[in-house]
């Protein structure tokens, strides 16, 4: 199933729907982003 990365939007081979991020990296980048958003770290709580 193709699918397009959500942090990068290059299309990937997805191997479910919940894949969402062609690579373990972007899908750190896309934490890493949703962190910056709030005062919490998110991979704190």
């Amino acid at each position: 199933m193709k699918k397009n990365c959500n942090q990068c939007k290059k299309e990937f081979e997805a191997k479910d729907e919940l894949d969402l991020f062609c690579s373990q990296d972007c899908k750190e980048e896309a934490l890493a982003a949703l962190d910056n958003d709030s005062d919490e770290c998110l991979s704190c709580q």
